[in-house]
């Protein structure tokens, strides 16, 4: 019988708009080591652009835990509604800083983010690589520079099938947390839905990983289901967690076959 081994999990968020921050903010909350990355100088993603974009009249959080401040319509409100949401959490911060690469490293289990000053003079991350548990992706774009899994395979993320819209298939320990925002026309809801639903799925995801262990958690490419197609199916399809359509492997095991997750481990985590 295989050793537990437990390590507190270590999530690197790269991208500081509302998805990546709603993300970094549930997942420090619960009481993960989270480090939030950006390349711009300021946290707001699109709204903090030179040229930035004009929020939705709905724009802002709604949950308790994420809704520190007041929106009041302008780009500037945005980011401060976002940055506020940061404070409240405290997750690490690193501006003024651009992901080039990842690596699964199989020995630690962990991925080795590169990374470069995007700002030199202005940097706030010195180091040139990020080591973590699990890359939660909130660029907008998906791309993160060059993928590198535990076999030495390279995947192209932006063009990589997603299992409920989150979790791309082949590669372990990455999620996507991308929204469309603001909401299609026509859609009378509030435009950060899919955003919170899907920084909530995040951190589920990263306690079942917790549960587990130290190791590489991804989706059976036998049970993975296509991106829902509404934004009512994308909430119901990340509200839970499958253990039968995803499969683990302990570091310790990472040069032999996955392991199907346990049963009893992923209700611990539910």
């Amino acid at each position: 019988m295989t050793q537990l081994e437990y390590r507190r999990p270590v999530v690197a968020v790269v991208g500081a708009g509302a998805a990546g921050v709603a993300a970094a903010a549930e997942c420090q909350l619960i009481g993960f080591d989270t480090l939030l990355i950006d390349e711009q100088s300021r946290i707001g993603g699109r709204y903090a652009a030179d040229n930035p974009a004009q929020p939705p009249k709905k724009f802002g959080f709604r949950k308790g835990n994420l809704k520190h401040h007041r929106f009041s319509g302008s780009a500037a409100s945005a980011c401060e509604h976002l940055e506020k949401a940061v404070e409240f959490a405290k997750p690490r911060v690193a501006l003024n800083t651009r992901v080039t690469g990842a690596s699964f490293d199989k020995e630690r289990a962990q991925w080795i983010l590169s990374t470069e000053p995007s700002n030199q003079a202005a940097a706030s991350n010195d180091d040139e690589q990020v080591i973590a548990d699990v890359i939660i992706v909130a660029t907008g774009n998906s791309d993160i520079g060059e993928v590198t899994g535990p076999n030495g395979r390279s995947f192209d993320l932006p063009g990589a099938h997603l299992h409920q819209s989150m979790e791309p298939i082949g590669i372990p320990n990455i999620l996507v947390v991308d929204a469309e925002e603001p909401a299609p026309a026509g859609f009378f809801g509030y435009p950060l839905d899919i955003v919170e639903a899907k920084a909530d799925a995040a951190q589920r995801w990263v306690r079942q990983l917790e549960v587990h262990g130290p190791g590489a958690l991804q989706v059976d490419v036998t049970y993975w289901l296509a991106t829902a197609p509404t934004r009512a199916k994308v909430k119901n399809a990340v509200s839970t967690f499958s253990e039968r359509s995803h499969v683990f492997t302990p570091r310790q095991h990472l040069q032999k076959k996955p392991e199907r997750a346990q049963r009893s481990s992923s209700k611990k985590g539910a």
